[in-house]
């Protein structure tokens, strides 16, 4: 319990919907050919697992940065940007039965993960109507095609 208080405390504005989640340890840290972190867990299929990197910049600013769903045994997380340290890494485990709305937009996040691309993913924009339509289809601003190739 005092780890959970701990990690709260550090990372500040941790958003309030995860007050159900629970704060993982992180058992190894490495850095990837690629230079991003790659981090392993003790994982469950029954929970994800929500990656918080906090601001070097800003001490009290955390970002979410990743969503992996979970597996019995070891899970691999990598931070998909640059390799940061692990003091400002935080993995957060969130159960499957009770998803949270980590980017405060009203749409859960697996709800958000199962619905990709047309949901954002761990960020508060609005979801994208794609439509498929021929090549000569004008297209708004909200609405997006995907061409499908076909032989005359």
């Amino acid at each position: 319990m005092k780890q959970i208080i701990r990690h709260l405390l550090f990372f500040g504005l941790f958003q309030p919907c995860l007050s159900i989640a629970q704060i993982v340890e992180i058992t190894n840290y490495s850095i990837n050919n690629n230079g991003q972190v790659q981090l392993k867990i003790d994982s469950s299929e029954d929970s994800y697992y929500i990656l918080n990197i906090k601001d070097e910049l800003d001490q009290k600013l955390t970002h979410a940065t990743s969503l992996t769903l979970g597996i019995n045994g070891t899970a691999h997380i990598t931070e998909p940007l640059i390799a940061l340290p692990i003091t400002l890494c935080q993995i957060i485990e969130i159960s499957i039965s009770e998803p949270a709305d980590t980017d405060n937009d009203g749409t859960d996040d697996l709800t958000e993960n199962n619905d990709l691309p047309t949901q954002g993913l761990l960020n508060k924009a609005p979801s994208v109507d794609f439509i498929y339509c021929d090549p000569h289809f004008s297209n708004s601003s909200n609405h997006y095609c995907i061409f499908t190739a076909y032989k005359l």
